[in-house]
């Protein structure tokens, strides 16, 4: 019997209906594309099916979520190391939990441990709603490099310390989450752009985001 030939040009979202690239997820409803698989793997709420609160990946007839179970075929998505429901990574692990790992080791302070000063930071970025973009983030050089330095001592754990590193952009970003985290101490963060992380002194327009900076 012939297979009938699926050509990239007929693969569209079934979600937001633009095109696919062969190998895109397929679930009973159809293709999706990247994002609307990972926005679909980051919903979480009360499912209209079955009631639980859970991951809610499948959409109803009505427009409502549904979990795994009451949308079927979508696949499993509990974590192998968590148990928690989410996108799979690396090995069956979720992102929260490759985002640990990762963490872990850029941010020990050379006694296998995290950093003390450094465990709140930790908690914070490693358990973000959205695991995507911050796994994109920790993986640039120039972020690992950052953060390394402020691991290891190689600079002071202070608003003074993090001036004399670079680039300036991801500078900021790191500071904006040490401040949030009680790390370092509040300080009106456009005076410090404007004094030291900015080259020249210009300050951006706005904030760069997690997988920009």
């Amino acid at each position: 019997m012939s297979r009938t030939r699926v050509r990239p040009e007929d693969l569209f979202c079934a979600r937001c209906h633009r095109a696919v690239r062969l190998g895109a997820a397929h679930w009973p409803e159809g293709y999706l594309c990247s994002a609307c698989y990972d926005h679909a793997l980051e919903t979480y709420g009360q499912c209209v099916g079955c009631g639980v609160d859970r991951l809610t990946p499948g959409i109803a007839p009505d427009g409502g979520r549904w979990c795994t179970d009451c949308a079927g075929g979508l696949g499993e998505f509990h974590c192998e190391r968590c148990g928690r429901e989410a996108r799979r990574y690396l090995l069956g692990v979720c992102g929260n939990c490759v985002l640990a790992e990762r963490l872990e080791g850029l941010l020990d302070d050379g006694a296998g441990r995290v950093r003390p000063e450094l465990v709140s930071f930790f908690d914070e970025v490693r358990s973000v709603p959205r695991p995507k973009a911050t796994l994109t983030w920790v993986g640039k050089p120039h972020v690992q490099k950052i953060l390394r330095a402020l691991a290891l001592g190689e600079v002071p754990l202070t608003h003074e310390g993090l001036s004399t590193l670079s680039p300036w952009r991801s500078v900021a970003h790191v500071r904006d989450l040490l401040m949030h985290t009680g790390v370092l101490p509040h300080r009106d963060r456009h005076l410090l752009l404007s004094n030291a992380d900015c080259p020249n002194g210009s300050t951006p327009s706005r904030t760069s985001n997690t997988a920009s900076s």
